[in-house]
């Protein structure tokens, strides 16, 4: 069982790697660092692209030049785990968190959203633990069982939908999308439609997914971002695409709104889901 989790890094920080992770240095073909481990800029790429596609670049590199059963991505801070806290102990790290956060002032998680098993690491010692015993685990519990797809909890809003969530990236990228997928993707566009209603979110773009389920997902998905960079261009909405408060990342939280909609149509019909916890190495 050949198994690979991409983790997406851009600046230097604590490295994991095994026969399972993956590290890569995404944006490389632009950074004036080398991490040291794989880039993203090798071999069919859209390295360049990294400032808008966000940790999205090593997901396309994947598809493009990786082989593998399954294929996953994750972030250099933000890994899965089998892991649990008792609910007295998430609650606090949440509120330390949410106070890091914001400057001293306290937030209660309850008012914003639920981080749904999302615990909060101070350990890097801890955070690495944690990690190489997830990627054991999941690699004997993919041999025994044949999982479309795995997936940290989602994130739960309390007081809007995903589509008023994502409101800050633009109503004209958010409309655009929708008329993308429903001229040129018809089928997807349901999913879309039930990922922009709900109070869930599979954020992050973090998932490992059986190969030929990944392959479809980066069809999907970058047929639809591709078509949306070209689109906001043509209406002169920016002009050059790397330009400095044009697109900033704009399609990486775009991406996130498709992810969760893959997701969701695999949940649909019936795809069989491993849900795990996910982890955060706060620093």
């Amino acid at each position: 069982m050949n198994i690979k989790i991409m983790v997406a890094h851009h600046k230097n920080g604590v490295i994991i790697q095994d026969d399972v992770y993956l590290p890569i240095q995404v944006g490389k073909e632009q950074s004036r660092e080398d991490l040291g481990i794989q880039g993203d800029n090798i071999g069919d790429n859209i390295s360049k692209l990294n400032p808008v596609y966000c940790e999205m670049t090593a997901a396309y590199w994947g598809w493009k030049n990786l082989e593998a059963d399954y294929i996953g991505l994750c972030h250099y801070r933000r890994y899965f785990t089998f892991e649990a806290m008792p609910f007295k102990e998430r609650l606090r790290e949440k509120y330390r968190f949410y106070k890091k956060k914001t400057m001293g002032k306290l937030l209660d998680p309850g008012e914003h959203y639920s981080f749904q098993e999302q615990i909060i690491v101070w350990n890097p010692i801890v955070f690495k633990e944690m990690a190489f015993s997830f990627s054991r685990k999941l690699k004997n519990i993919l041999i025994k069982e044949d999982y479309d797809i795995v997936v940290p909890r989602p994130y739960i809003e309390n007081s809007q939908n995903v589509e008023q969530h994502f409101r800050e990236i633009g109503k004209d990228h958010l409309r655009t999308l929708k008329e993308i997928v429903s001229e040129c993707y018809p089928d997807f566009s349901p999913y879309l439609t039930k990922a922009l209603s709900s109070h869930k979110l599979y954020a992050a773009n973090m998932f490992v997914m059986r190969r030929d389920l990944y392959d479809d997902y980066c069809k999907t998905v970058f047929g639809i971002l591709d078509s949306q960079l070209k689109k906001m261009v043509s209406i002169r909405w920016c002009l050059d695409p790397l330009a400095e408060g044009c697109y900033s990342r704009v399609s990486g939280y775009l991406a996130e709104i498709l992810t969760s909609a893959y997701i969701m149509k695999i949940e649909i019909n019936a795809g069989k889901v491993l849900y795990v916890n996910s982890s955060f190495l706060a620093t």
